[in-house]
């Protein structure tokens, strides 16, 4: 199918049509899967990751989520011992880039180990 694509234009928008789901349902399972999201055992880059990949596929089916709705909300999911930077994040005034904080939750992690 891609193979066929004249310029690689064509051969994006075939992938994209082929595997970004733009559908209701698939959207609000995503974000469903990001509200829910703990980090549980793994690690902070691991969390993050998995964070990425969900702002990646919701942005791929057509509904990109804001970075300042994703960079108050990851916090959430990373448990009780990192309470104090989460509430430090939060109570800037001016939100930080997601790579900001991971870099920030990540120094955070190994501070704590």
């Amino acid at each position: 199918m891609v193979s066929s694509s004249q310029t690689s234009v064509e051969a994006w928008n075939k992938l994209k049509n082929l595997y970004a789901s733009q559908s209701c349902s698939r959207i609000m399972g995503l974000k469903e899967t990001f509200i829910k999201l703990s980090r549980g055992s793994s690690s902070v880059g691991d969390y993050l990751c998995h964070i990425k990949g969900i702002v990646d596929d919701l942005t791929l089916a057509g509904d990109p989520p804001n970075n300042d709705i994703v960079v108050l909300h990851t916090p959430n999911g990373l448990g009780s011992e990192f309470k104090e930077i989460s509430a430090a994040i939060r109570g800037r005034d001016i939100v930080i880039s997601l790579e900001e904080l991971q870099d920030k939750l990540i120094e955070y992690e190994s501070f704590l180990k």
